[in-house]
């Protein structure tokens, strides 16, 4: 499994609407809303699983940044994957 994640910043008045956005998102999950800011956990098979994550939170209009804090793998299947070169 790869885990990774990450603040999330927002357009000021918009978090009702980002959140919803997110909650339709399988893998990610909020554990906190600040102001303009949103802590946000993906998780999937593999770190692409994830690359898939983060361009679908860019795709929310109201989304002006991704900010990475932490990822890592858990598992062999991914890790093999993370170390695929593109």
């Amino acid at each position: 499994m790869a885990v990774a994640s990450m603040v999330v910043e927002i357009e000021e008045g918009a978090a009702a609407e980002v959140l919803a956005r997110i909650a339709c998102l399988k893998q990610a999950n909020v554990f906190g809303v600040k102001e303009n800011q949103l802590v946000v956990v993906l998780e999937g098979d593999t770190m692409e699983d994830i690359d898939n994550a983060v361009q679908d939170l860019w795709s929310i209009d109201s989304v002006t940044g991704v900010y990475p804090v932490f990822a890592g793998v858990h598992d062999e299947k991914a890790a093999e994957t993370a170390r695929r070169p593109s």
